[in-house]
């Protein structure tokens, strides 16, 4: 995108965006008449903010300071409803973490566009500018009440605001026919959007076909001469970006699938459904119904599919189908190589290679289980094939679903099932490029480095894993079963606490030894390139690796005659923290608005942010704000916590320096 059409997309999102903190204000109808100074400060509060942030699109100094002074307002103007409500709580602590993070980075213009590009740039604000009405319409369905004097003030401000940018974008366009008819329609919406005040319950619905409305027109109305981006350009220009508009995609195209009434046999409420569709995309597992006996076979067939392109990748396969037809550009690829980690030359073949493998080892998995199911519980052959199918999917792709009320418990005395179950877990979650190594290694014979690491890291995690299920629950979970079961359940849990969300016995009951265990297991999770989420097993080795060479007094990290260099280092340090940051975040916000213990909270963040799925009791009793801080940590955990910190960053951008190096004191 050219620097004019950034600068008035982030311009049109951030100024339509800043009325809607006067939802933070909370006041009723009720208190209206003796609230007039609260009101005026939400007014001042607003109109401080929209300055700076208009400011900001100016190259003024007072830019920033204005929009901070905003921000660290408005706790002193919501303080009562801060204490009250979880959902402000948490709504105002996102807010001023993006707002100070954003401002940081900010770059103002190094100039304003010139004449000739005006009309594309008020187009591309327009726009921007639609799109978040378009989103704020639908999130305070779910968030704020029909009420609030202060929320409706900053809706129509809002619309108003895109009302007024469609506006000035007519007045650019160089069509008479266009603009004789794009001009009373902005004005039409502007007295709409006033009679819909004096209509609470008619404004959002108001709100969201203006801005259906207005992002129709901008894309019909495009310029008919200069270069163009194509609309896939505006995904495939930034890995982190791509990552989070893909995975944000897949999940909104599965919650409106799951809610159709086709996909479901009952009554399913929106909130669920979305958190089983965010639950399925980033194939972590956490479930708060039951799939079996919630969902027809059309929503069962839809969770495999978003399984299947969560665990893939969607940007892989949509990969394989451009390159197929010629479609991607030189920037296209080089991003498709970051997200996919491989080299341009070997992406088609090594993607195509990657789906081949899945899919055979998917289809020998689901006919193993399939067998079992028919043989041993005595299924009917359709159902058990396809159960062993979901189970299969949801295995390899590390999403832990099944359609089992109990997951794998009743078949805890069953080693086909848990074997066949625990392998197609472990293959996933090395990643299918590692699997086909797998001989190589065993062989002895050389393999890149990242790749030994990966193995070799999810081979001792297994044994230790195995062998310390045995020792902390021989008489606890394990009780009741023959020394084989014990054996076979131990390897099994070893396998998918890591990764998957499958359980073979009740991990609720589980010793304080295990359960630490299992938190450390899945804060590490599965390795790159795999199915499963986590710091990753080389993330966890580096650091091992790095502990290692300091105690012992070296200077660099030399493993197999290649040294690990500096930037590694760096990259492993920056994603544990990140991964903490986001931990320890989920988990004071679940604390401070879930009436739950505190230990089941803690399992079900770090079963969240390591796509894990594992769960002990909590994700069934969260209410719809639990629900949603569980979803945002899925999805974090699915995209990378590092990833959310660099979508405002160019990936291509040097810092080297030659600066003179600092000693620091460290002990």
């Amino acid at each position: 995108m050219k620097h004019e059409q950034h600068a008035g997309w982030w311009e049109g999102i951030c100024v339509t965006l800043t009325p809607f903190t006067l939802c933070l204000a909370g006041i009723t109808p009720a208190e209206e008449a003796s609230s007039w100074f609260r009101i005026c400060a939400a007014a001042l509060i607003c109109l401080t903010g929209l300055c700076g942030t208009l400011r900001l699109f100016h190259r003024k100094k007072m830019g920033r300071p204005l929009c901070l002074l905003a921000l660290a307002a408005l706790p002193l103007l919501a303080g009562r409803d801060l204490q009250n409500s979880p959902f402000a709580a948490l709504f105002y602590g996102s807010l001023m973490m993006i707002g100070i993070f954003s401002l940081w980075e900010w770059k103002s213009a190094s100039a304003p566009p010139p004449p000739a590009k005006l009309p594309e740039f008020y187009r591309i604000r327009t726009l921007g500018s639609a799109l978040t009405l378009l989103l704020i319409s639908q999130l305070s369905l779910f968030t704020v009440g029909n009420q609030s004097w202060t929320a409706q003030s900053g809706f129509l401000l809002s619309g108003s605001i895109t009302a007024f940018y469609l506006l000035r974008w007519s007045r650019r366009l160089s069509q008479n026919k266009v603009q004789h008819y794009l001009f009373p329609l902005g004005v039409l919406l502007l007295f709409l959007l006033l009679w819909g005040g004096f209509y609470i319950h008619l404004l959002r619905i108001q709100l969201f076909w203006e801005g259906l409305l207005v992002i129709l027109l901008t894309f019909f109305y495009r310029p008919a001469a200069g270069p163009r981006e194509s609309a896939l350009d505006l995904v495939l220009r930034h890995p982190a970006r791509c990552m989070f508009a893909t995975f944000f995609g897949l999940s909104a195209l599965g919650t409106l699938l799951l809610c159709t009434p086709l996909a479901t046999t009952g009554s399913v409420r929106a909130i669920d459904a979305a958190f089983l569709a965010v639950s399925a995309s980033c194939v972590t597992g956490l479930t708060t119904i039951d799939i079996g006996s919630n969902f027809s076979f059309f929503g069962e067939l839809c969770m495999l599919l978003l399984i299947q392109a969560g665990g893939l990748g969607l940007m892989s396969i949509a990969a394989i189908a451009l390159h197929s037809i010629g479609k991607l550009s030189l920037n296209q690829e080089w991003v498709m190589t970051q997200v996919t980690d491989t080299s341009d030359r070997s992406l088609p073949d090594s993607l195509k290679l990657i789906l081949k493998f899945t899919f055979s080892v998917e289809l020998i998995g689901a006919l193993l289980l399939g067998f079992a199911f028919v043989r041993g519980y005595g299924m009917s052959v359709p159902d058990a094939l396809w159960k062993g199918l979901f189970a299969a999917v949801s295995g390899f792709c590390n999403a832990g679903m099944c359609l089992f009320p109990d997951s794998m418990e009743p078949f805890c005395t069953n080693p086909l099932i848990l074997v066949t179950l625990s392998l197609l877990c472990v293959l996933g979650g090395i990643a299918p490029a590692v699997c086909l190594l797998l001989p190589r290694y065993f062989m002895r014979r050389p393999i890149p480095l990242s790749a030994e690491l990966a193995i070799t890291t999810t081979m001792i995690l297994l044994g230790a894993g195995t062998i310390s299920v045995l020792v902390f629950e021989w008489n606890g979970l394990l009780a009741g079963l023959t020394v084989t079961d014990k054996i076979t359940n131990a390897w099994f849990q070893a396998a998918v606490l890591r990764t998957a969300g499958f359980n073979s016995v009740n991990v609720a009951d589980c010793t304080n030894a295990t359960y630490l265990m299992t938190l450390l297991w899945m804060f590490i999770g599965a390795s790159p390139g795999g199915t499963g989420g986590g710091i990753k097993t080389t993330t966890a080795a580096v650091l091992a690796l790095t502990f290692w060479t300091n105690v012992t007094g070296h200077n660099e990290i030399i493993i197999r005659n290649r040294r690990i260099p500096h930037y590694t280092v760096y990259r492993a340090v920056t994603l544990l923290f990140a991964s903490l940051a986001v931990l320890s975040l989920s988990i004071l916000m679940l604390v401070v608005t879930q009436a739950i213990p505190e230990k089941q909270l803690i399992f079900e963040a770090i079963s969240a942010l390591a796509t894990v799925g594992l769960s002990i009791g909590a994700t069934a009793e969260l209410d719809n704000i639990g629900k949603i801080i569980i979803m945002a940590t899925m999805f974090i955990g699915r995209i990378g916590p590092i990833t959310i910190f660099m979508i405002l960053n160019d990936p291509r951008r040097s810092s080297d320096s030659r600066c003179p190096n600092a000693r620091i004191a460290i002990n």
